[in-house]
């Protein structure tokens, strides 16, 4: 996996499989290297049943959990399944993740899958915050919000990323 022999790795974790009589341990490193090696070759799929397997298991803490959870998630993202991502990063906030590369990552598998008013309410309440943090919110992010809510012809959104890239980014 180190190496990015991805396909490799799961053939090698395969063959641990043949084994056969492993320790509740043994099994959920397995799984665990499994989720690596399947995230890193694309196999969403196998990751996911990986993740299910650990998911109850007590020898998985919490936060490795998330750190799993976003792994699927973004092989989903790269996969072009962006509703499963979408799904997937929304169970990562759930789980108690809070990576802002995975809040973008949520955003932009929201717009993938055609969900602008998600993408407008999220983008709407991160300018928000921002403001009253007294932080200028990213052009990139009232793009986005400008894109997200003219795809859904929602004027007062529309208004609002106009007056808000005016104000910060007057071009």
């Amino acid at each position: 996996v180190k190496a990015g022999k991805h396909r490799e790795a799961l053939a090698e974790v395969r063959k641990v499989d043949a084994v056969g009589s492993l320790s509740a341990a043994e099994k959920v490193l397995v799984e665990r290297m499994r989720i690596a090696a399947a995230s890193g070759a694309g196999d969403v799929e196998t990751a996911v049943r990986s993740f299910e397997i650990l998911d109850g298991s007590p020898g998985v803490a919490a936060a490795e959990k998330v750190r799993m959870v976003e792994s699927i998630a973004g092989t989903y993202y790269r996969a072009g399944q962006y509703a499963k991502a979408q799904q997937w990063a929304q169970r990562y906030f759930k789980e108690g993740g809070t990576s802002g590369s995975m809040r973008q990552l949520l955003m932009q598998a929201q717009y993938q899958s055609g969900d602008f008013a998600a993408v407008t309410r999220e983008l709407q309440a991160e300018v928000a915050a921002a403001e009253r943090a007294g932080q200028t919110p990213s052009e990139e992010r009232l793009k986005l919000l400008l894109g997200s809510a003219m795809r859904q012809k929602d004027a007062n959104a529309t208004a609002l990323a106009m007056e808000k890239l005016v104000t910060h980014y007057p071009k």
